[in-house]
């Protein structure tokens, strides 16, 4: 989304970037993207791409297709963005989700986020970093700390531009791709229990409304 080399006619759009500098030149930035083929599998990733990105993921011909086409194909559970949607999903269950999957399905995707956004081009150092000793302090009140200032995270950048950078990522990814697994398996589950409860409650329908049209037409 960020993608904008020189000879570009179309600017990336800056309702998202205006509240943070980057952390590394424009050039760079270019220079990263172009030299490397990008694999992005998601299509909510993929659709912020800038029109000059997209023709350079290798993914983009299904993608464009659109989401149920693209993401039927490619969807991964080693992404970030893939993670973060099971709160979305555990969202959409609405009071059929387990409250406790519910917070453990939010904390993931903050969790995610946070590396998401230390691996991206910004710079995060605006935002306001945490101490040890601040940070053990909000660990000892942390409802009362969460409640006044919300979370505590860390700000230093992931430099996937390097190859140092690319390591760090590929190790925080792989502790959530673990930690999102458990979850995955639990919520799928609570959808198969849902639609097997939606569908007896169906069957217990249709009979119902036979037994009232045996009624209506004399047959009892």
């Amino acid at each position: 989304m960020l993608y904008h080399p020189p000879s570009s006619t179309h600017p990336p759009p800056h309702k998202y970037q205006d509240a943070l500098p980057l952390r590394i030149p424009q050039q760079v930035l270019n220079r990263f993207v172009e030299e490397r083929p990008m694999r992005c599998t998601h299509f909510d990733a993929f659709r912020f791409f800038t029109p000059d990105a997209r023709p350079l993921n290798i993914f983009h011909d299904d993608l464009s297709q659109g989401r149920l086409h693209g993401q039927a194909l490619h969807e991964q559970p080693g992404c970030l963005h893939a993670n973060m949607d099971l709160f979305k999903w555990a969202v959409k269950l609405g009071p059929y989700a387990p409250s406790d999957l519910l917070e453990e399905a939010l904390s993931l995707a903050v969790a995610c986020r946070v590396v998401d956004m230390r691996a991206s081009p910004y710079d995060l150092t605006a935002l306001r970093e945490i101490s040890g000793a601040e940070l053990q302090q909000q660990q000892q009140q942390q409802q009362q700390q969460q409640e006044e200032e919300g979370y505590a995270f860390p700000v230093s950048p992931i430099k996937i531009e390097t190859e140092e950078g690319r390591r760090e990522y590929q190790a925080e990814q792989q502790v959530l791709f673990e930690r999102a697994q458990p979850l995955r398996a639990r919520l799928i589950k609570a959808y198969d229990l849902f639609f097997r409860a939606y569908e007896a409650g169906r069957e217990e329908g249709k009979d119902e409304i036979a037994e009232k049209k045996r009624g209506i037409m004399g047959h009892e």
